[in-house]
């Protein structure tokens, strides 16, 4: 019996190691792992942290919306309303939550219009709205960066353009 369960691990074993072979030649070879692919959330952890957290385009963009915001070191949530309707066209409208559901914010279909709850505190409607300012202003660059990291779905591709929206709307509300 001992030495059956000993054979059989040694089989095991000897598969797992087989595996992890084929694994290191495919990857010296080009051909990378024969891994499955991540899910879209890991995808986007990868994305970012293979980068260190840190996206100097983006980095620069917000200061350059800083500066035309002449928003000194940040732009106010009025500041960014106002450079929304007069720079995009886009109006921005408090309602109650009830009539927006869990998310708390909508944009209408023809995007002139910027939806956020009333019960939202001050700090997260200016975030809100630092987020599509991101977007608004800086969509091309956030497609650009996006397409850099060869996203395998559009599922990741929007989980990537929200995350990188965040970041710029971060670094424009936060700067250092």
């Amino acid at each position: 019996d001992e030495r059956n369960r000993f054979l059989a691990t040694l089989s095991d074993e000897s598969e797992r190691l087989a595996e992890l072979g084929v694994d290191l030649f495919d990857f010296i070879g080009g051909r990378g792992p024969r891994r499955p692919l991540p899910s879209p959330q890991e995808e986007v952890e990868d994305f970012i942290s293979d980068r260190a957290n840190y996206f100097p385009r983006i980095e620069t963009a917000a200061e350059r919306t800083c500066s035309a915001l002449l928003a000194d070191p940040a732009p106010s949530l009025e500041d960014i309303v106002h450079h929304l309707q007069r720079r995009h066209r886009i109006r921005v409208r408090r309602i109650p939550s009830a009539d927006l559901g869990i998310t708390g914010e909508r944009l209408s279909d023809d995007r002139r219009e910027f939806l956020l709850a009333t019960d939202l505190g001050r700090a997260s409607a200016r975030f809100r709205l630092g987020r599509l300012l991101a977007t608004a202003e800086h969509g091309d660059l956030l497609s650009e960066i996006i397409a850099e990291g060869e996203p395998t779905s559009r599922e990741v591709e929007t989980r990537m353009r929200r995350a990188l929206a965040n970041y710029l709307a971060a670094a424009l509300l936060m700067p250092y």
